[in-house]
């Protein structure tokens, strides 16, 4: 719980620090710290340094952001051949954009290179320039299951990594009847296009819930179960 007297700056903007008036306004808290659109290892004009500042200032607490959503800036800048792979893909294969943003790639955060990014985030926010947070913000880390709302994520990891899950949650029979005489080369995407699928009858069917999406209860379940996981593992990261 924050005492009532907390001052806080909720957005903290490193390009534009504003280290002058923490004292006048008598700031003793600040969140929302961010790495800036640039790669570049120096902590000069990053947020590390604002972080040190603030911890020099002997505020309680400080909260730096992961960003998990429009990142597209940071992912071209760091991977600027292969950050595309990284996309989150339709039921047609296409790329995802973010529904508020069209000019940004929605990235799937089963993917090993998005998973390498959030990675390089923590060690960046947590360890460079010797400024340490007190807390990390995730921001919008239901991103993946969130796809679900527009049709899910079809990409390559996603049809992996649900493919595991049915294998450990049901036994062969019970795959079997459900269509799947044989998990170790079964495919979602191609699942459904037995069923009778297209893209215009998915994307009717996807907007309603419940649906007769064969598997879509088990497929949803899995994106979250899945990210409730993957985030564990992070906490156990920047731990």
């Amino acid at each position: 719980r924050f005492p009532r007297s907390t001052i806080a700056a909720t957005y903290v903007d490193p390009m534009f620090p504003f280290t002058g008036n923490y004292d006048a306004y008598g700031v003793d808290m600040a969140a929302w710290i961010y790495l800036p659109a640039s790669t570049d290892e120096s902590t000069d004009t990053t947020s590390y340094r604002t972080l040190l500042d603030i911890h020099q200032r002997g505020q309680k607490l400080t909260s730096t952001r992961i960003e998990w959503d429009v990142v597209s800036w940071g992912m071209t800048n760091r991977y600027p051949t292969s950050y595309a792979d990284a996309a989150a893909r339709g039921f047609d294969g296409e790329a995802l954009t973010l529904p508020w943003d069209s000019q940004q790639l929605w990235f799937c955060s089963h993917q090993e290179l998005f998973d390498d990014y959030v990675r390089w985030q923590i060690r960046e926010q947590a360890l460079s320039g010797g400024a340490r947070p007190d807390l990390f913000l995730l921001d919008s880390q239901t991103s993946t299951p969130m796809t679900y709302h527009y049709g899910g994520c079809f990409c390559d990891a996603c049809s992996e990594d649900f493919r595991a899950w049915m294998a450990l949650q049901y036994s062969g029979a019970e795959l079997s009847a459900m269509g799947i005489p044989e998990i170790g080369n079964w495919n979602y995407h191609q699942h459904l296009v037995d069923e009778g699928y297209e893209l215009s009858s998915y994307e009717a069917a996807v907007t309603s819930w419940p649906n007769a999406i064969p598997l879509a209860e088990d497929y949803r379940r899995f994106q979250l179960e899945w990210l409730n996981q993957y985030v564990r593992d992070l906490i156990d990261y920047v731990r």
